[in-house]
């Protein structure tokens, strides 16, 4: 990725790329596993991942994030800190799958520094867990379908962007 456009991803959009395979005994199981793309292909499911994120939660300009999790009549506010894309890598399609009309596929593997959850009764933030929270999805499907790249993941429709204004008034 040309350094400049790397400063307009990192700047615009919160979440970054890389195509690193991980070191250690998994790396045969790693390289078999998937087929090289190329780096406008990465920077093509960074955007289509950024975005769909988005729907879900809200960045801060401190780089923290908000987002609330619902589950029925019960929610739960939670802050993430680095939250970002740790890896995006290009998955090898079946029969089945070009069958379906699906002509790439893509797994954007996310990662978390940290999260924290809103406990109202004390109306404070919980100290920061050194984790992800777990029922966030831990990656985004990216697939090309009919010549448009559209993303998903499992839970998502659980969370919506930022908290509400009791939160933030009473932090501040």
């Amino acid at each position: 990725m040309k350094p400049a456009l790397f400063l307009l991803f990192t700047a615009i959009l919160p979440l970054t790329a890389q195509t690193q395979v991980p070191a250690g005994p998994e790396v045969a199981e790693a390289i078999t596993a998937t087929t090289p793309m190329r780096a406008t292909e990465a920077e093509e499911v960074l955007a289509v991942s950024s975005e769909f994120i988005k729907a879900s939660v809200a960045f801060r300009p401190d780089g923290c994030a908000r987002t609330t999790h619902r589950i029925g009549d019960f929610h739960t506010r939670i802050e993430f800190k680095g939250l970002s894309v740790r890896e995006i890598v290009k998955a090898p399609l079946s029969d089945t799958d070009r069958q379906a009309g699906i002509s790439r596929r893509y797994f954007a593997h996310l990662q978390c520094e940290a999260h924290r959850i809103w406990d109202a009764p004390m109306i404070a933030w919980s100290e920061w867990h050194q984790s992800a929270y777990g029922f966030f999805p831990h990656s985004i499907i990216v697939e090309e379908i009919g010549g448009a790249l559209k993303a998903r993941a499992n839970r998502i429709a659980d969370f919506s962007p930022g908290i509400d204004a009791s939160v933030s008034e009473a932090v501040h």
